[in-house]
């Protein structure tokens, strides 16, 4: 439990202060500038999780998939805290949704990281697609369509979406018992 609070701390505070230390765009219009810190704290936060889960897969080294898992409560609680300042939620229902889906992150992670590692490991690879969505945006908001980035991005978005969420949590519904079917769906369509 040490090691669980620890972590969670550290990668609330590192996330805080990655997101209070990113420059501005410059093109980027101001009032989506909280957003566009967001989506590269979100960028940053699917590259560990990528890195995280793919380096245990390669050297099966449960304490790399331990530690991956759990920043990524930090990481949900900061975003949760800038997801309200974007979008107060007596002005935005869709920010109902977006914290439902962080706090039953939160839920999974802290309730399964023991027990279900695995599981969690495969649901949470599909942050892969983040990366390219997240990307996507930036590029589109900052005017860079005419980028060299913005069609493969755009490109890989649907194709690592498809796999990494769609087939794989297909695959997952079907493969898993029930108890966690309802956390697995909770997830998935939220």
């Amino acid at each position: 439990m040490y090691y669980f609070l620890l972590i969670t701390c550290m990668s609330i505070y590192g996330y805080q202060f990655l997101i209070n230390n990113i420059p501005n765009h410059p093109i980027i219009d101001n009032k989506l500038q909280l957003d566009y810190k967001s989506r590269c704290t979100s960028i940053v936060n699917s590259i560990i999780c990528t890195l995280g889960i793919t380096s245990y897969y390669v050297s099966n080294q449960y304490n790399v998939l331990y530690f991956t898992l759990i920043q990524l409560i930090g990481f949900f609680c900061v975003d949760i805290y800038y997801l309200y300042q974007l979008y107060p939620i007596n002005k935005f229902l869709g920010t109902l949704l977006f914290f439902f889906h962080h706090i039953s992150a939160i839920y999974g992670v802290y309730y399964y990281v023991d027990t279900h590692t695995q599981l969690l490991s495969r649901i949470f690879i599909c942050e892969i697609s983040s990366i390219f969505l997240n990307s996507t945006w930036i590029l589109y908001k900052s005017n860079n369509t005419d980028s060299i980035l913005f069609k493969p991005f755009g490109l890989l978005t649907l194709i690592t979406y498809f796999i990494s969420r769609i087939v794989n949590f297909t695959h997952l519904i079907f493969t898993t018992n029930v108890e966690l079917f309802n956390y697995i769906l909770i997830i998935c369509f939220t």
